[in-house]
């Protein structure tokens, strides 16, 4: 993917060079327009039009993915739920057993079961959840798509 980013950057940024030279030779018409100078320095939209197009790629192929896998682990968190099985962002899997609502300014816990032959647990907070084991794909983007009517 960071060879993708690159490549766009080096495009964009000889597109930028492309029309800056253009610029600098006077344009389409190959000659200066009338009242303008020899030095006459590019105009602004010739500048403009590399860095929207720029903007543009960034927000399709970062922004927008990222917010989209953002609203997604807020649905798989959410949904969390007693005798689910689950993965924490270090890795730890193990059984919700209890989940304790946070005050103003904690967040959610949730106690996970590792190891039930040692009855052995920890407490995390909700947001260290990054998958739900119990759950199939299917039921995931049903939820995502309940939750997705909902917002509209």
């Amino acid at each position: 993917m960071d060879y993708i980013f690159s490549q766009l950057a080096v495009l964009a940024t000889r597109f930028g060079a492309v029309l800056l030279a253009e610029a600098e030779a006077g344009g389409a018409d190959g000659g200066a327009a009338a009242g303008e100078g020899v030095g006459a320095s590019p105009g602004i939209g010739n500048m403009l039009m590399p860095m929207l197009l720029i903007f543009a790629v960034f927000y399709f192929i970062i922004i927008r993915p990222q917010s989209k896998q953002r609203r997604k682990q807020d649905v798989l968190r959410k949904n969390i739920s007693l005798h689910n099985r689950v993965m924490t962002i270090g890795g730890i899997i193990g059984e919700v057993k209890e989940i304790k609502k946070g005050g103003e300014n904690k967040p959610d816990e949730v106690v996970l079961e590792i190891d039930n032959k040692t009855n052995s647990r920890i407490t995390v907070v909700r947001d260290a959840i990054r998958e739900n084991l119990s759950m199939t794909p299917e039921d995931l983007e049903r939820q995502d798509s309940s939750d997705d009517d909902k917002a509209e």
